[in-house]
């Protein structure tokens, strides 16, 4: 009788020991399964926003860009109102690449390495290999840094690349009629 009562409190502080460490745990990986839901809807944003079309558009703008310069003397015997639509298709060339070199090209690897960042850390609480909380909340607070500044400067990003697609098409039709009139010397 004496060992049936010594093996319930066992089990029962057992349970309890458990099911704090499990409740610690449980709270530690909702904190991660918000930064990963943070981390998808920007993903989800990327690939709205279609990297791959936007740098399609910059190759045109860049080489139709260069076609103007090289001649830039005969468009500049153009009216000015054509004149404004050449320097305003410049312009947009040139913001669009600051847009690419201040991380436009590397957003996509961002979310990828923040996902594998939040699988691997998620990996080691729920297998034990993180036992300190406070190293724990250390992580989740690197993380969590990483994440915000990811989703600042992306939405800054895709700002910008939302304003210059629209602007892209706005411009789009003349220059190539100026690009078209140009290559025919026709005025």
């Amino acid at each position: 009788m004496l060992n049936t009562i010594k093996l319930i409190c066992i089990i029962v502080i057992s349970g309890a020991f458990f099911a704090s460490c499990n409740n610690k745990n449980k709270e530690t990986l909702q904190q991660i399964k918000f930064l990963e839901y943070k981390v998808d809807s920007l993903e989800k944003v990327y690939y709205d926003i279609d990297i791959e079309y936007l740098k399609k558009i910059y190759s045109e703008l860049t080489k139709n860009t260069e076609f103007l310069k090289a001649n830039f003397v005969i468009i500049g015997e153009l009216d000015t109102a054509v004149t404004k639509y050449v320097y305003a298709y410049r312009n947009l060339t040139k913001r669009m690449n600051r847009s690419f070199k201040h991380g436009g090209s590397n957003i996509g690897a961002g979310i990828n390495l923040r996902q594998q960042q939040l699988a691997n850390l998620k990996h080691d609480i729920k297998h034990d290999l993180l036992n300190d909380t406070a190293e724990i909340q250390h992580f989740i607070e690197i993380e969590r840094k990483a994440v915000v500044d990811l989703v600042v400067s992306s939405k800054v990003i895709f700002s910008q690349f939302k304003t210059e697609k629209e602007h892209y098409y706005q411009l789009k039709d003349s220059v190539n009629v100026i690009i078209e009139r140009t290559k025919h010397r026709i005025y």
